[in-house]
């Protein structure tokens, strides 16, 4: 059974399932005893009406989140490493917000991956493997002490000048050497 965080850990289709199904029979009863015994139709509306339709309000908003959270694994996808700032501003929520979906995210397994702490970035699942660590910058000596991908650029914090990345087939056949 999927997790879901609605209540009693139940996702949104369950929800909406189970709440659709509860009220249809609950308005059959309504409608078929309302002329017989006015009595059975407060029970059934107190006992499957109301839960029904409360079950439907619950669903409705957890399907929102999964679907927000769907739209945010979609947007982690795209990225190998991403640094929490910028997916923050991307998503158009606060930082916090953002670590609450990404933990949810991470939690349902819509997206595999790991936070950094020490850099502030999150790193799809795998990608990490590929990385290189830059140690100095070949321009200016500056101590960098980066991770980054293969072929990837990123400025120098010290001289500012864009730093390259060797493929990971240079870096086997340097090595070789």
């Amino acid at each position: 059974m999927p997790e879901g965080g609605g209540p009693l850990g139940l996702d949104a289709e369950t929800l909406l399932m189970a709440g659709g199904f509860v009220l249809v029979f609950a308005l059959v009863v309504v409608f078929m005893t309302f002329s017989f015994t006015p009595m059975l139709v407060y029970i059934c509306v107190l006992g499957g009406v109301l839960p029904a339709a409360i079950a439907l309000l619950f669903g409705a908003i957890e399907w929102h989140r999964e679907k927000q959270l769907k739209e945010f694994a979609a947007l982690l996808g795209r990225y190998r490493r991403v640094r929490m700032d910028d997916l923050a501003a991307k998503s158009g929520k606060t930082s916090v917000e953002t670590e609450r979906l990404l933990t949810r995210a991470l939690q349902l397994k819509y997206v595999d991956g790991v936070v950094d702490r020490a850099t502030g970035e999150f790193v799809l699942a795998g990608a990490e493997k590929e990385q290189v660590f830059v140690e100095r910058c070949p321009h200016c000596g500056g101590i960098v002490n980066r991770w980054a991908f293969p072929e990837e650029r990123f400025p120098c914090p010290y001289c500012d000048v864009a730093v390259d990345v060797p493929s990971a087939a240079s870096n086997a056949s340097m090595g070789a050497h």
